[in-house]
């Protein structure tokens, strides 16, 4: 399964804004700053991005596009940190 299949079915089950499903576009961006990212990694980037909608907008009914971005910057940077400092067994044995 390719990462454009899995960011759409995780997303079909969220409120996304219409710039981020209806976009060819916007989509292929996701697929292409999200590169080498497990399904894990995109689910939770779907999440913070709706946690970051929520945070701006308590009433905020549909993640848009701009959530998606300002958590790609935040959720690839601690991904990448992680993987290049020890792996996720190494984090849980020391914490």
């Amino acid at each position: 399964m390719q990462r454009g299949e899995i960011l759409a079915g995780i997303m079909e089950r969220m409120p996304a804004a219409a710039d981020v499903c209806n976009s060819a576009d916007n989509i292929h961006e996701l697929v292409e700053r999200t590169h080498g990212c497990t399904g894990a990694d995109l689910a939770n980037l779907c999440r913070e991005a709706a946690l970051s909608a929520l945070r701006k907008d308590i009433g905020s009914e549909k993640v848009t596009m701009e959530e998606f971005r300002r958590c790609l910057g935040t959720s690839l940077r601690w991904r990448g940190s992680m993987r290049s400092t020890g792996s996720s067994k190494e984090y849980s044995s020391t914490a």
